[in-house]
């Protein structure tokens, strides 16, 4: 073999371990996340009948839970909330209010912000435990969060900013 193609070989094998390294690290760096994803799942699909799930997301902030979004037996749109293993509350869908519909209100109360993240989740701070959306935001260089309440996109009166450095 031409010495040329002995390096073209190397240089297409190497190429493709490291690509295949980069591959297996991101599965084990996700693999707890998506455990507990389909755990999540699952507690909701026995205990809160929910048929098919079309979204879940992970919400971290007084309490860790996932949020279930999907279909019951009946056909209705759900959202469940997971709480350690366990259904912590349910609600059909129709009876909240839906996340574009926060975000479209909030691009309209706060033109200037940059929308990070938005989240459903559970606001507790000693008042009562509230399933909310909960936004992450960019305003200037400061970064906040700020809660909606699930059931009507009420904002809730504090704003948490996180210090600069």
């Amino acid at each position: 073999m031409k010495r040329k193609t002995k390096r073209i070989l190397i240089s297409v094998f190497t190429v493709l371990l490291i690509l295949f390294g980069i591959q297996r690290y991101y599965v084990y760096t996700m693999e707890d996340y998506w455990n507990e994803k389909d755990a999540a799942v699952i507690v909701a699909k026995q205990q809160a009948n929910l048929a098919s799930f079309t979204h879940a997301s992970k919400s971290v902030w007084d309490t860790v839970c996932w949020v279930i979004e999907g279909k019951n037996a009946a056909g209705e749109d759900i959202v469940v909330w997971v709480v350690d293993g366990k259904v912590d509350h349910q609600e059909l869908a129709k009876n909240g209010v839906s996340l574009e519909q926060v975000k479209s209100s909030i691009k309209s109360q706060m033109p200037d912000i940059s929308i990070v993240r938005l989240v459903p989740g559970i606001f507790d701070q000693g008042t009562g435990k509230q399933y909310v959306y909960q936004l992450f935001y960019k305003e200037g260089d400061h970064y906040n969060y700020k809660f909606y309440r699930f059931t009507d996109g009420q904002a809730l009166p504090n704003t948490y900013t996180l210090p600069n450095r």
